[in-house]
């Protein structure tokens, strides 16, 4: 059945079918990424929520009527051990995109952050369950660094001419300091100054076969989902006048 309502939801069952996989907190993005990967390749997933009727797995259609695999969601018991949830709010990367194209920041940070796209973070959760010797191991899944301001830069020259205004000029790090002084926010930021994000991710490539796409492709993919989710407005093209 293809209904998102109920509780299995057997579809496109093949031969080929590989086994079931638990994903806990089906609903949420990463997670609803591991989804995506694994029913894509033939695996049968279970994922969990907390409560049936009000689990949003929408995001999930496309995968559950193509896939190869068969979906179905549990409920987990109120008193299963969960993990708290972080305190402290941090910017997500997609949060970064949203307000630099929505031209909430005037001048950029001086940071540098590793970053990975979500689609090769899953691909590197399912290798690791596919691949025997990476158990018990850990593995970096990060695709490099970026300055804060090479992202304006990306997305600058691909959305400036279609009439988004964004900032490219970079923020002093004074400025930041005293910023930090009122604003956890900025003092978030402060924190992170002159911490160099270098890792690596060869070890995940030589025993995963792990590999990520280029930062730029994931970047102004991360525009558009947001341009389409609507959360970012559209803008008017600029006149060739």
């Amino acid at each position: 059945m293809t209904s998102l309502s109920g509780v299995a939801y057997l579809l496109n069952v093949t031969e080929g079918r590989r086994g079931r996989v638990l994903v806990t907190g089906a609903t949420g993005f990463v997670a609803g990424h591991c989804i995506l990967d694994l029913l894509a390749r033939g695996y049968d997933v279970r994922g969990t929520v907390r409560n049936l009727p009000t689990a949003d797995v929408a995001h999930l259609r496309p995968a559950i009527e193509q896939g190869g695999g068969a979906f179905e969601l549990a409920v987990v018991h109120p008193g299963a051990v969960i993990g708290p949830p972080l305190l402290v709010k941090r910017d997500s990367s997609a949060d970064i995109v949203r307000r630099m194209l929505a031209g909430e920041m005037p001048a950029i940070p001086p940071l540098h952050l590793a970053f990975t796209d979500v689609r090769d973070l899953a691909a590197g959760h399912r290798l690791a369950l596919e691949v025997p010797a990476a158990k018990g191991n850990r593995y970096i899944l990060a695709n490099g660094q970026l300055p804060m301001t090479g992202i304006a830069a990306i997305l600058k020259e691909e959305y400036g001419p279609r009439g988004y205004k964004i900032s490219t000029r970079p923020l002093p790090a004074w400025v930041l300091r005293t910023a930090a002084l009122v604003s956890g926010e900025a003092k978030l930021g402060a924190d992170m100054l002159g911490i160099p994000h270098d890792v690596s991710a060869q070890k995940a490539m030589r025993e995963l076969g792990w590999t990520a796409r280029p930062l730029r492709e994931s970047v102004l993919d991360t525009a558009e989902s947001l341009i389409s989710a609507g959360i970012v407005g559209p803008r008017k093209p600029v006149s060739a006048g």
